[in-house]
């Protein structure tokens, strides 16, 4: 039986499952969504590597009636992650025609004060259902960071929370003891009176994934974001047409991210390729359209200074250029943000010990669990 006090419940450093923690909520979800039915009960847990069809857990009730749970690891709630509800509500009511009973939103966060939202979106499921046919009236359960909190300090669910949020044996004031014990075995090997701050300790700081990190990531993301933005605005040739909304639909994608962690670093190299195809096509499009014009105009003496064609928006373009090419630095320079494991190598009497030493000091610090 596990005792003493729970850990902090913060979603935000919840357990990963596999390289995410987006995974990792999915899980707890659906094992608190298991939890409020009968032990007898079918589930059906869906993979979403084919598309989930709007649920990533489904209970079979009586006769064919299911009722659907769909996680949705949110750290904020606008119009941009109702549009993403939205979606996953209306793939499930057509995805489990007429047999879905019941669909449960769990997320994280907390909707605002007032249930304007809610209800209209309500009101939009209902219409819908009703066009696809349904008889029954679908019910709607919203489950955000209070009533997923009120779950978790259940007694039941007691050891979710040591298991998602902490180990009841890695106490804060446990591992502090530990490195103060380990620093004295140290003794002239960490000196921190003496400490300098090395482009090593930075790279390493890429390994704790510290929020100083994670916010130089996000102000290079944010720069991507608004350069691309300001693309669309400018590049609004009609040929463009068909690129600007590929464009638009990337960047869409790119806001998509939550401002506390850092995707894996194949996914952002995925991301930057697939930007840099579709700029790659505007950039040609715009060269060689400023070539023809420049080649039928007739040179004039007293026309010494004038601006090219095109040149502010292949200066957008080249904005997006910089910015992609600052995420790729990024991304190689602390390419062990996203590793489980990392070997320090040196030879004797480098600063090795130091090094860890004021990592693991500044770790504690910040109360991330360090040995």
């Amino acid at each position: 039986m596990i005792s003493g006090q729970l850990p902090e419940i913060d979603f935000s450093k919840i357990r990963t499952l596999g390289p995410s923690k987006n995974k990792g909520f999915e899980e707890l979800t659906v094992q608190l969504f298991r939890s409020t039915f009968p032990k007898e009960t079918k589930f059906y847990r869906v993979d979403d590597a084919g598309g989930d069809g709007g649920v990533e857990d489904i209970a079979f009730g009586t006769g064919s009636t299911k009722i659907g749970l769909q996680a949705k690891y949110f750290d904020k709630l606008d119009s941009t992650q109702w549009t993403q509800i939205n979606k996953s509500v209306r793939t499930a009511l057509k995805t489990h025609f007429p047999d879905l009973v019941e669909y449960r939103i769990a997320t994280p966060v907390n909707r605002s004060k007032t249930k304007k939202t809610w209800s209209n979106y309500e009101q939009k499921w209902d219409d819908y259902a009703a066009e696809l046919g349904y008889t029954n009236k679908v019910k709607f359960t919203w489950q955000g960071e209070t009533e997923l909190r009120n779950d978790l300090m259940q007694a039941a669910h007691k050891s979710k929370v040591y298991y998602w949020f902490g180990c009841p044996h890695f106490t804060e004031h446990w591992l502090k003891a530990k490195y103060e014990s380990c620093k004295k075995v140290l003794d002239a090997r960490y000196t921190p009176e003496h400490h300098v701050r090395t482009d090593c300790e930075q790279i390493l700081d890429a390994f704790f994934l510290t929020d100083r990190l994670v916010q130089t990531f996000m102000k290079k993301w944010k720069s991507l974001i608004t350069a691309s933005q300001e693309c669309i605005v400018s590049c609004q040739d009609v040929s463009l047409k068909s690129q600007i909304a590929d464009l638009q639909l990337a960047v869409e994608s790119l806001k998509l991210v939550p401002q506390t962690s850092i995707p894996g670093s194949s996914e952002i190299r995925a991301v930057l390729e697939k930007i840099n195809i579709q700029i790659a096509d505007i950039y040609s499009f715009y060269l060689s359209t400023r070539l023809e014009q420049e080649t039928v105009r007739e040179p004039d003496k007293r026309d010494q200074y004038h601006i090219r064609p095109y040149a502010n928006e292949l200066g957008k373009l080249d904005e997006i250029n910089e910015s992609i090419e600052a995420l790729y630095s990024f991304i190689t320079k602390y390419k062990i943000y996203d590793k489980q494991l990392t070997l320090v190598t040196g030879e004797a009497g480098t600063g090795k010990s130091h090094l860890l030493a004021k990592a693991i000091e500044r770790a504690l610090a910040r109360k991330q669990p360090c040995l």
